[in-house]
């Protein structure tokens, strides 16, 4: 433990990356599992591997909230520095986490808490990427500046059936040719069963030989990301968190799909496809299988993970979930000037935006 302090009724503790395992895997399983806000990301089976192996060269640290005791509040922060020269401090999100909401069994005062934690860093202020709107809810928003995004999702699995008849004819008539397509030419087959372990190496042997392999974006193409999506495999506790589903022709492996589950919640987190497929749209197809599979698989809530921006999931996915961003600044001179800027800058944009709307 590199640093302690209490506030109010809690103990704030922070811990060097390589101090992580040293909390207690009961207390962080437990709080994964109680969670006000779900994130599979910040679970131990998930979070751990990607401090053992993530972004080693950056100054990453595990903040815990105690209470008599009792572990009810976790996430993993990051220094940086601003191109002003000025230090800041952020809720870890690597380049495989599309959360940042800490774990919390009640709530916490959170913004009471990142001040302690970043001003003990002499950080200026914190930030709080993707995270749920209801984060801060009995915060005092005086000090918080907020931008909204939305993301395509599931809210109600039950219904897609429905939503997928609801489709654009042109779409819909699309898929189907597709489709017939691909089965007048090879014997297809849909997969969500099989091992973990092969599975992974499946998907990360199709991922390796398209586009993210080219752009050494594919597991294989690092060290550090094998090890990370290794460990999590290889942990027992994941073997319920990590789901795989897979578009076959004739035996062979032409689309496949990476979840992780938390909560009756899902998260498509990796998909990808064989490009000598190319023609038959084997993603597109995988992608319409997977959700008209979801009305029997009994989850509240799929997430997308993806872009505001990505046509093809927009188009297919009918829902969307509303993320936040934040910026919480602390009560010093130097933060309220800052905040001062950051919201002058923010009038701005909004103004451009609305002159631009009516010229």
């Amino acid at each position: 433990m590199i640093y302690s302090k209490q506030i109010d009724d809690i103990d704030i503790e922070i811990y060097n990356r390589l101090e992580a395992s040293e909390i207690p895997e009961k207390k962080w399983n437990e709080l994964g599992r109680t969670t006000l806000y779900t994130n599979p990301f910040y679970e131990r089976w998930n979070l751990l591997p990607a401090l053992n192996h993530l972004e080693k060269s950056k100054a990453v640290y595990l903040v815990t909230v105690i209470k008599q005791g009792d572990l009810i509040g976790l996430f993993p922060v990051i220094i940086n520095k601003h191109r002003l020269g000025l230090k800041t401090l952020s809720l870890w999100k690597h380049d495989h986490c599309y959360l940042t909401d800490p774990l919390m069994k009640v709530n916490i005062d959170l913004v009471k808490v990142l001040c302690c934690v970043g001003k003990s860093f002499r950080t200026h202020w914190s930030q709080v990427d993707l995270h749920s709107p209801k984060l801060f809810m009995g915060c005092s928003k005086k000090n918080i500046n907020s931008a909204y995004y939305s993301r395509a999702a599931i809210l109600h699995p039950a219904n897609i059936p429905n939503k997928l008849l609801n489709l654009p004819k042109k779409l819909q008539q699309d898929i189907k040719r597709t489709y017939h397509n691909l089965e007048s030419k090879h014997c297809i087959k849909y997969s969500k069963q099989s091992s973990l372990i092969d599975s992974f190496e499946r998907y990360r042997e199709l991922e390796h030989k398209g586009w993210k392999g080219r752009a050494k974006g594919s597991i294989n193409s690092s060290q550090e990301t094998l090890g990370y999506y290794y460990d999590m495999i290889k942990d027992h506790s994941s073997h319920h968190k990590i789901s795989f589903q897979e578009l076959l022709a004739d035996n062979i492996s032409i689309a496949m799909s990476m979840r992780f589950i938390s909560k009756g919640k899902m998260y498509e987190v990796k998909t990808s496809y064989d490009e000598s497929y190319k023609k038959f749209n084997p993603g597109k197809l995988l992608e319409v299988i997977n959700l008209d599979n979801l009305a029997t698989d009994n989850f509240e809530l799929v997430d997308s993970c993806t872009g505001e921006n990505n046509k093809l999931i927009n188009k297919l996915w009918p829902d969307r979930i509303c993320l936040n961003s934040s910026y919480i600044f602390y009560p010093t001179l130097v933060s309220q000037v800052l905040q001062i800027i950051h919201t002058s800058k923010k009038m701005k944009q909004k103004f451009k935006v609305f002159n631009h709307a009516y010229n």
